[in-house]
């Protein structure tokens, strides 16, 4: 068995046991139970004297629990929503969005 062949084991051992699980609504179908990485990120804009920065918050869940997301789809993790407002990145294994 390749390294390539373990990635999506080894994805799944992760998120399970560091991760929080949480609930994915899509935008059609059923709820699901899934495992979530919330980030939450503060960007700030340097070159003023006083840097201003937006904070952004992002979902990471793994592509086998959620596939890809559309946006307006709904996880919730701690009784608060996130609305995907967008796919940032997907890996194939893992899927990345930013949400509000």
């Amino acid at each position: 068995m390749s390294f390539q062949d373990n990635i999506p084991g080894v994805f799944a051992r992760v998120f399970t046991q560091l991760w929080p699980t949480g609930t994915y609504t899509p935008l059609a179908g059923d709820a699901v139970s899934c495992s979530i990485r919330l980030i939450q990120e503060i960007e700030s804009q340097p070159g003023f004297e006083v840097n201003y920065g937006q904070s952004g918050t992002e979902i990471e869940a793994l592509v086998s629990e959620v596939s890809e997301p559309g946006i307006g789809s709904t996880f919730v993790l701690n009784s608060t929503t996130y609305t995907v407002k967008q796919v940032i990145s997907n890996d194939g294994y893992r899927v990345r969005m930013a949400v509000r």
